[in-house]
């Protein structure tokens, strides 16, 4: 036996999807999202930018495979992400030394900060010198 058959297909729309970002410890940072909006709509393409608060570093994200500071989701379903951070204890300063502006390279020169931390500079009047993370001071060459 044959018969006909009628099918019918209710299609509804995708609800709204949602995008939580969130540093990690709170305070330690920020998240750009670009677009920044309240609900995205499946396969929408986001940028976020982790920024670290002054003395934080970004270390990864958790909720995402994508592991820099900048990464790219597309938007399949309800996320959740962090930006995790962890507490930055040095940093670095570098540089040249020359004579006056455009001058010769210095080599040798005695590079101190604050008089806590020094680094001579090498044959091309080169330095780098590790100074305690977040701290404002001097830098003077002699």
């Amino acid at each position: 036996m044959s018969k006909d058959l009628t099918i019918k297909a209710v299609f509804a729309p995708i609800d709204e999807l949602t995008l939580e970002v969130r540093p990690n410890p709170e305070g330690a940072g920020e998240i750009r999202i670009s677009p920044d909006q309240p609900s995205y709509q499946y396969g929408d393409i986001v940028e976020l930018e982790a920024i670290p608060a002054p003395s934080w570093g970004f270390t990864n994200w958790t909720g995402l495979d994508e592991q820099g500071p900048i990464a790219t989701v597309e938007i399949t379903e309800d996320l959740v992400i962090e930006a995790n951070f962890e507490i930055v204890t040095e940093a670095y300063v570098e540089g040249y030394v020359t004579d006056a502006q455009a001058g010769p390279a210095i080599s040798g020169a005695e590079v101190v900060f604050s008089g806590q931390s020094a680094t001579t500079t090498n044959a091309d009047g080169y330095f780098h010198l590790i100074v305690p993370a977040g701290q404002l001071g001097d830098i003077l060459v002699s």
